[in-house]
């Protein structure tokens, strides 16, 4: 299509009562746009969930898609740098198996198509130069859902009417944006924003590859609310993530999502469901 744009498709939800009865829980229109690598959502649908919790809504979206990109540019990898004596091959192991290969010139050298393999697994890296010679060395690496690639940016903007599960609460219009940025092969900065009339949220944090040590990643969101019949009020809401693979033992350890919240905290879809038509 022109200016990369595919078709426009529609998408919902049918009861299985009453002829003609549609569940409105999902029903939109949505557009790819493939120039910028990213999906227009018109209609019934819900926010992301990477940085804030996902909220229901009724208006429009554009958001990253990463599934528009090449298989072997999308997760999270790490590049991979080097200097190579002569013309050489590059052969990298993960976890025993060989997950990549390419043939290098002399001189220094950058990998950044490597497919993602798994939440972690130490890269062996083989530089095998024409003259019979080998260097190796080790590059450690472990990721979380929000980490990305270096230089690599996704985002997420929706502006609409919030959607409640209740049908007596308030479709209070807000919106939502977010970005999610690559700093370099280690390190990924998040952050992002909510406003309504009654609520307004800043959020930041970071994921760090921690090398042996496995990926952490942590982030605060300060938010400021009013519940009806209730005083303004304001606080902080911490979250800590960790995850690290033991490749000898086969153990998986993640600790996802440890939230500490202050008094005076709460999410956008808690303020707005206290807002009843009339109630």
């Amino acid at each position: 299509m022109a200016h990369g744009v595919s078709a426009t498709s529609a998408h919902g939800i049918k009861n299985n009562g009453d002829a003609g009865d549609w569940d409105s829980a999902y029903l939109y229109m949505q557009r790819s746009i493939r120039s910028i690598n990213s999906n227009l959502v018109m209609g019934e649908s819900s926010s992301l969930s990477t940085i804030f919790d996902s909220v229901p809504f009724t208006g429009i979206q554009l958001a990253t898609d990463t599934t528009m990109l090449p298989e072997s540019m999308r997760g999270y990898a790490p590049i991979i740098r080097g200097i190579a004596k002569t013309n050489a091959r590059v052969v990298i192991k993960q976890n025993g198996y060989q997950v990549y290969q390419t043939y290098v010139a002399p001189g220094a050298f950058e990998i950044t198509d490597m497919y993602p393999s798994g939440g972690s697994g130490d890269l062996y890296v083989s530089v095998e130069e024409s003259d019979g010679s080998k260097q190796e060395f080790v590059v450690p690496f472990a990721t979380l859902p929000v980490m990305v690639r270096e230089n690599q940016l996704e985002y997420e903007i929706t502006s609409g009417k919030y959607r409640p599960y209740d049908g007596g609460v308030d479709e209070t219009p807000f919106t939502q944006a977010t970005a999610t940025y690559g700093v370099s092969s280690s390190l990924t900065l998040y952050g992002g924003m909510q406003a309504a009339s009654r609520y307004q949220a800043l959020s930041t944090g970071l994921g760090y590859n921690l090398g042996e040590l496995g990926a952490a990643s942590a982030d605060v969101t300060q938010a400021w609310s009013k519940k009806k019949d209730d005083e303004k009020t304001s606080g902080q809401s911490w979250r800590v993530r960790y995850g690290k693979n033991i490749v000898e033992t086969g153990t998986n350890v993640t600790i996802a999502g440890y939230r500490y919240s202050t008094r005076g905290f709460n999410t956008l879809s808690e303020v707005l469901d206290s807002y009843s038509n009339g109630r």
